[in-house]
């Protein structure tokens, strides 16, 4: 599962920063290699370790974890009526970039993104 949290929502302003704290939890009962989340494959979006929808006005200013790298934006445009209501959102695609790692059964990663408003 994925928990996504703002950290410190009333610091956030216009012109300023927000930032996200991701948080994967194994709740299986085998251990997951994180780096089969490495966005490799005939289709990044399926092995990627997060596709993420911002907001228009939100930009990436950086992640806290050198294991992990956003190197994908593109316009939700391009994903016609699935976006729905939001054809001007971007869609940033995160993948695990470190050596091979095992979130063990029970387990959790936490990592952090911050954007600039």
């Amino acid at each position: 599962s994925l928990n996504k949290t703002v950290l410190d929502p009333d610091s956030v302003t216009a012109g300023g920063q927000i930032e996200y704290e991701f948080t994967v939890s194994n709740d299986g009962t085998d251990d997951f290699d994180l780096s089969e989340l490495d966005g490799s494959g005939p289709s990044p979006l399926v092995t990627a370790f997060l596709e993420e929808f911002m907001p228009p006005d939100l930009s990436l200013a950086s992640i806290n974890d050198a294991n992990f790298t956003c190197p994908m934006s593109f316009p939700g445009s391009g994903l016609g009526p699935l976006m729905g209501d939001h054809p001007d959102y971007n869609i940033l695609v995160c993948t695990w970039s470190g050596p091979s790692t095992t979130l063990a059964a029970g387990d959790t990663y936490s990592y952090t993104l911050t954007f600039d408003i």
